[in-house]
């Protein structure tokens, strides 16, 4: 972004704009607020890194909407090699795969990460937030708190409906680019064609500088890690993840085949769904309680089948 952006368009921290909150955090949940700081930042990015996407945002008048994903078996062990074994998670190191992710799975965004992110549901109004407080009691939750957003999935256990997962992929489909990171070679001229970049792209490893002990340079390949055994039970556990990561793929590939043959594939919306859209605020009907929703919400109307 930094190479193809004119300077200052881009913030020094991309997923917080006032490096104090995320695009989905409370202020910066708030449309009205999210594109008045950007107008006067003149900042024309913004990243959103913790929080669960709320759906209300792809009505933002104007934007442009980019995701990335990666194998969500790779990208669990990503984060078990990125916190663990280079223990920047205040431990020594030693735990295997599996007792890592046993623990860590239920106090960080569970199983089936990417359907919950991209499922939409909205966060309750900012005034409710800012009484959920943390354990001291001093401060919003939200602001101490980077997985505060998932909160709301807790009802979910560790189960995912098949209309969760059907409610995800229809929020991907309106994405504007959809990269995917094992696909990424060569794949530079979609950034030419739906953002205008015309110069390459580069692909680093977060921290790698600090990462001076680590053997293996590339992304991580839970396969060539973990034992069969490990491999399936997290693939299992993690199954409608994979069919949404299979889902981008096919997507990815097919968009990037019509870029290629000089015709570009936009994002759809059916019509009911945008008859839909043009309410300015509906009723929200979903599994999750009233009190993690909220009663009303701005944006797309979410119907249980």
């Amino acid at each position: 972004a930094i190479k193809n952006m004119k300077k200052g368009e881009v913030s020094k921290n991309f997923c917080m704009p006032d490096l104090k909150g995320a695009m989905a955090t409370p202020p910066w949940s708030e449309r009205s607020y999210l594109l008045d700081k950007l107008k006067s930042k003149k900042f024309r990015m913004t990243v959103n890194e913790w929080d669960a996407f709320p759906r209300s945002h792809l009505t933002l008048p104007g934007a442009i909407f980019v995701t990335t994903l990666r194998n969500p078996i790779n990208r669990w062990f990503s984060q078990y090699r990125f916190e663990h074994l280079e223990k920047r998670d205040g431990l020594d190191g030693q735990l295997p795969f599996k007792t890592w992710y046993k623990f860590m799975s239920p106090v960080s965004q569970g199983h089936n990460y990417y359907v919950k992110a991209f499922s939409g549901i909205e966060n309750p109004p900012t005034s409710v937030l800012n009484e959920q407080e943390d354990k001291k009691k001093v401060k919003p939750l939200y602001s101490v708190n980077m997985l505060w957003s998932w909160k709301k999935f807790d009802s979910w256990g560790t189960k995912v409906s098949y209309q969760n997962f059907t409610r995800a992929v229809e929020t991907l489909r309106k994405f504007n680019l959809v990269l995917i990171l094992e696909l990424s070679e060569g794949s530079e001229e979609v950034f030419e064609d739906y953002l205008g970049w015309e110069k390459s792209l580069k692909q680093i490893l977060p921290w790698e500088k600090k990462a001076k002990k680590r053997k293996e340079k590339q992304p991580s390949n839970a396969k060539e890690n973990l034992t069969v055994k490990d491999w399936e039970d997290l693939a299992e556990k993690n199954v409608f993840d994979l069919l949404f990561y299979h889902f981008a793929r096919r997507l990815f590939l097919e968009r990037f085949s019509c870029s290629k043959h000089g015709r570009k594939i936009e994002p759809t919306f059916p019509e009911k769904e945008q008859k839909r859209e043009r309410k300015s605020v509906v009723r929200v009907v979903s599994q999750n309680s009233k009190e993690i929703m909220g009663e009303y919400v701005e944006g797309p109307k979410v119907v249980e089948k």
